[in-house]
């Protein structure tokens, strides 16, 4: 049976960047001998995150003026954010999250700033 040590090891050697990464973020103590940066760049790079990266488009959230007709629930912008679509906010932070990324990762930063600009801007009427 393998220790905690042995286990995370088999994780880096044979996980995929997903699993490489958080193996080494999470559940390895700081090592030397591992480029985080290198795995975060691999993890980044992976087909599954960048298809939930991609994912990030706030439609509505990015037009000014909604057109009259557009229902006012659409006109508020929620709609960006909650649903059952894989394009809304929460359905893509589950799985970017899931995937390890977090706060200060540039892309990441970048694809969410309409999103928390929306929110500052609008969270008292929401």
């Amino acid at each position: 049976m393998m220790d905690d040590k042995q286990l995370a090891a088999w994780l880096i050697e044979h996980g995929g960047p997903v699993v490489r990464y958080r193996t080494a973020t999470e559940l390895m103590e700081s090592s030397k001998s591992l480029n985080i940066q290198k795995l975060e760049n691999d993890m980044l790079q992976s087909p599954q995150v960048k298809t939930w990266l991609e994912r990030l488009v706030p439609p509505i959230l990015l037009f000014k003026e909604p057109l009259d007709r557009t229902p006012s629930v659409l006109k508020s912008g929620i709609m960006e954010l909650h649903g059952g679509q894989p394009t809304r906010l929460e359905n893509v932070f589950g799985k970017l999250t899931d995937f390890g990324l977090k706060k200060g990762m540039p892309e990441l930063d970048r694809r969410t700033l309409p999103y928390r600009k929306w929110l500052s801007e609008n969270a008292e009427r929401l």
